[in-house]
């Protein structure tokens, strides 16, 4: 199979989060990203277990589609308990927070709508690798 239409977790670098208010973040960032389409973008994320996200607002609209793993979504005053195949979208301009309560990593899909770059926040150091 072509190697540009296919990846594989395995195959991809896991990056680390310093942004402030996180704990236990890994991303692989741009799964399908701009050099596929400029609608959305997709991103792996892995939350250790006891990590999470304080509340925050992000100015985009995005959608968590879990893979693995237990976890919690605050939308608003709105508490959801996640499991494997459970899509939660999360409106731009809404706080909102992510957290595992399970005792295994937790990884879900993040689709961004518009795509999320993070090329500056790499370039900063927001997001290094990890191995």
């Amino acid at each position: 199979m072509n190697q540009d239409l296919m990846s594989t977790p395995e195959g991809r670098q896991w990056l680390s989060s310093s942004r402030e208010g996180t704990s236990g973040f890994r991303f692989q960032l741009n799964l399908i990203g701009e050099e596929y389409t400029d609608a959305y973008s997709v991103d792996l994320v892995q939350i250790d277990q006891g990590g999470g996200s304080e509340a925050h607002i992000d100015q985009y609209n995005h959608a968590f589609y879990f893979l693995e793993g237990e976890g919690e979504v605050c939308i608003a005053d709105e508490r959801i308990t996640t499991a494997p195949g459970v899509v939660i979208k999360i409106p731009g301009g809404v706080v909102h927070s992510v957290g595992n309560i399970g005792t295994t990593p937790l990884r879900f899909l993040t689709i961004y709508d518009p795509p999320r770059m993070r090329v500056a926040e790499v370039a900063e150091g927001t997001y290094t690798e990890t191995r």
